[in-house]
């Protein structure tokens, strides 16, 4: 906690590349689908819930942030830290760390100003 109130954002906003994985609690789930096709700027969602049951023992540091982008049946790429790197960093969004078991709910709110600058983001767990 007194990292976080003197380093602010840059603390519990992090990017990694390549992303140091240890697992992951919870089977990945997607916040938000856009077809960017017919997406305008006023269509994307400013508010993300994820909420999801620990599917495995261990620590939580914070949650992880990537897409997935599908071009067609047989082209697509993912910045999942579970894949291989590509060339964006994954953020971490920190929240304070404690002991997560199995079944526990894992819930994150996160609130973005402009989806575009991460220094406008606040997140809730």
């Amino acid at each position: 906690r007194p990292l976080e109130e003197s380093q602010g954002h840059g603390y519990r906003y992090r990017l990694f590349r390549p992303f140091p994985l240890g697992r992951l609690l919870a089977e990945p789930e997607p916040v938000a689908v856009v077809d960017l096709h017919t997406a305008r700027p006023g269509d994307l969602p400013t508010t993300f819930t994820y909420d999801r049951p620990a599917t495995a023992d261990g620590q939580l540091d914070g949650y992880c942030v990537w897409f997935a982008a599908w071009f067609d049946d047989e082209l697509s790429f993912t910045s999942s830290p579970a894949d291989p790197p590509t060339s964006w960093a994954t953020p971490l969004l920190r929240v304070a760390t404690r002991p997560v078991a199995v079944g526990e709910p894992l819930r994150l709110e996160l609130r973005a100003g402009d989806l575009a600058a991460p220094k406008t983001w606040d997140w809730d767990d």
